[in-house]
Protein backbone atom coordinates (compact mmCIF):
# COMPACT_ATOMS: atom_id res chain seq x y z
CA UNK A 1 0.00 0.00 0.00
CA UNK A 2 2.75 2.62 1.21
CA UNK A 3 4.46 1.73 -2.46
CA UNK A 4 1.58 2.48 -4.50
CA UNK A 5 1.04 5.85 -2.58
CA UNK A 6 4.78 6.50 -3.45
CA UNK A 7 4.06 5.92 -6.67
CA UNK A 8 0.96 8.06 -6.92
CA UNK A 9 2.91 10.52 -5.40
CA UNK A 10 5.76 10.30 -7.38
CA UNK A 11 3.69 10.50 -10.75
CA UNK A 12 2.19 13.89 -9.91
CA UNK A 13 4.77 15.26 -9.06
CA UNK A 14 6.25 14.10 -12.06
CA UNK A 15 3.48 15.51 -13.88
CA UNK A 16 3.16 18.68 -12.18
CA UNK A 17 6.99 19.78 -13.42
CA UNK A 18 6.09 18.43 -17.01
CA UNK A 19 3.31 21.23 -17.05
CA UNK A 20 5.37 23.56 -15.14
CA UNK A 21 7.63 23.28 -18.33
CA UNK A 22 5.31 24.20 -21.38
CA UNK A 23 5.74 27.40 -23.20
CA UNK A 24 3.09 29.69 -21.66
CA UNK A 25 0.73 31.56 -24.35
CA UNK A 26 1.53 35.25 -25.01
CA UNK A 27 -1.43 36.42 -23.50
CA UNK A 28 -0.31 34.73 -20.05
CA UNK A 29 2.50 36.80 -19.54
CA UNK A 30 2.14 38.78 -15.87
CA UNK A 31 4.11 41.97 -16.33
CA UNK A 32 5.29 43.26 -12.74
CA UNK A 33 3.23 46.81 -13.68
CA UNK A 34 0.96 47.08 -16.50
CA UNK A 35 0.88 50.43 -15.93
CA UNK A 36 1.74 52.91 -18.73
CA UNK A 37 2.65 56.53 -19.11
CA UNK A 38 -0.97 57.76 -20.32
CA UNK A 39 -1.88 55.96 -17.01
CA UNK A 40 0.33 57.16 -14.87
CA UNK A 41 -0.02 60.67 -16.45
CA UNK A 42 -3.83 60.57 -15.60
CA UNK A 43 -3.37 60.32 -11.99
CA UNK A 44 -0.65 62.75 -12.02
CA UNK A 45 -2.70 65.42 -13.20
CA UNK A 46 -4.81 64.96 -10.37
CA UNK A 47 -2.03 65.54 -7.65
CA UNK A 48 -3.31 69.05 -7.05
CA UNK A 49 -6.75 68.60 -7.36
CA UNK A 50 -9.18 69.49 -4.60
CA UNK A 51 -12.08 67.06 -5.55
CA UNK A 52 -13.31 64.25 -3.71
CA UNK A 53 -11.61 60.35 -2.40
CA UNK A 54 -11.27 58.50 -5.54
CA UNK A 55 -9.55 61.60 -6.98
CA UNK A 56 -6.98 62.08 -4.62
CA UNK A 57 -6.75 58.29 -3.95
CA UNK A 58 -5.55 58.65 -8.14
CA UNK A 59 -3.27 61.37 -7.13
CA UNK A 60 -1.59 59.70 -4.45
CA UNK A 61 -1.32 56.36 -6.49
CA UNK A 62 1.02 58.85 -8.93
CA UNK A 63 3.06 60.18 -6.00
CA UNK A 64 3.98 56.71 -4.63
CA UNK A 65 4.41 54.95 -7.78
CA UNK A 66 7.36 58.36 -8.94
CA UNK A 67 8.48 57.64 -5.02
CA UNK A 68 8.64 53.74 -5.76
CA UNK A 69 10.32 54.83 -8.65
CA UNK A 70 13.34 57.00 -7.38
CA UNK A 71 13.81 54.89 -4.35
CA UNK A 72 14.49 51.64 -6.44
CA UNK A 73 16.52 53.73 -9.00
CA UNK A 74 18.74 54.66 -6.66
CA UNK A 75 18.79 51.45 -5.04
CA UNK A 76 20.13 49.75 -8.38
CA UNK A 77 22.43 52.45 -9.63
CA UNK A 78 24.79 51.06 -6.67
CA UNK A 79 25.28 47.75 -7.20
CA UNK A 80 24.76 47.56 -11.30
CA UNK A 81 26.04 51.34 -12.58
CA UNK A 82 29.71 50.34 -12.39
CA UNK A 83 30.13 53.62 -13.70
CA UNK A 84 27.89 55.86 -11.26
CA UNK A 85 26.68 57.63 -14.02
CA UNK A 86 22.97 58.87 -13.05
CA UNK A 87 20.25 58.75 -15.74
CA UNK A 88 18.89 61.86 -14.12
CA UNK A 89 20.35 64.17 -11.04
CA UNK A 90 17.58 66.22 -9.70
CA UNK A 91 18.78 69.40 -7.66
CA UNK A 92 18.38 69.44 -3.76
CA UNK A 93 15.09 70.08 -2.55
CA UNK A 94 12.67 68.72 -5.31
CA UNK A 95 9.88 66.96 -3.88
CA UNK A 96 7.67 64.30 -5.17
CA UNK A 97 4.66 66.98 -6.28
CA UNK A 98 7.03 68.84 -8.59
CA UNK A 99 7.78 64.71 -10.12
CA UNK A 100 4.42 64.70 -11.03
CA UNK A 101 4.23 67.71 -13.03
CA UNK A 102 7.55 66.78 -14.66
CA UNK A 103 5.29 63.77 -15.30
CA UNK A 104 2.36 65.36 -16.59
CA UNK A 105 4.33 67.89 -19.06
CA UNK A 106 6.45 65.14 -20.62
CA UNK A 107 3.04 63.58 -21.08
CA UNK A 108 1.94 66.50 -22.81
CA UNK A 109 5.07 67.59 -25.02
CA UNK A 110 5.39 63.93 -25.63
CA UNK A 111 2.05 62.32 -26.51
CA UNK A 112 3.86 59.73 -28.76
CA UNK A 113 5.54 57.98 -25.84
CA UNK A 114 2.42 57.82 -23.70
CA UNK A 115 2.23 54.06 -24.80
CA UNK A 116 5.36 53.29 -23.12
CA UNK A 117 5.74 51.49 -19.63
CA UNK A 118 5.15 53.68 -16.44
CA UNK A 119 8.70 53.20 -15.40
CA UNK A 120 10.57 53.60 -18.79
CA UNK A 121 8.17 56.51 -19.68
CA UNK A 122 8.94 58.12 -15.75
CA UNK A 123 13.05 57.46 -16.68
CA UNK A 124 12.62 59.71 -19.67
CA UNK A 125 10.53 62.44 -18.12
CA UNK A 126 13.18 62.68 -15.21
CA UNK A 127 16.06 62.68 -17.26
CA UNK A 128 15.04 65.24 -19.44
CA UNK A 129 14.06 67.62 -16.67
CA UNK A 130 17.04 67.01 -14.68
CA UNK A 131 19.91 65.97 -16.75
CA UNK A 132 23.66 65.24 -15.41
CA UNK A 133 26.55 67.13 -15.77
CA UNK A 134 29.53 65.45 -17.05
Amino acid sequence: MKIMLLLAALVIFLLGTEAQNLPRKPQEVVFWSPLSGEDLVSKCKLVDSESDSPTKQDGLQCLVYISGFTDGYGAALIPFNHNKQAAFCPPDGVNLGQMAKIVVKFGTDHPEMLWMKASSFTLQALSNAYPCQA
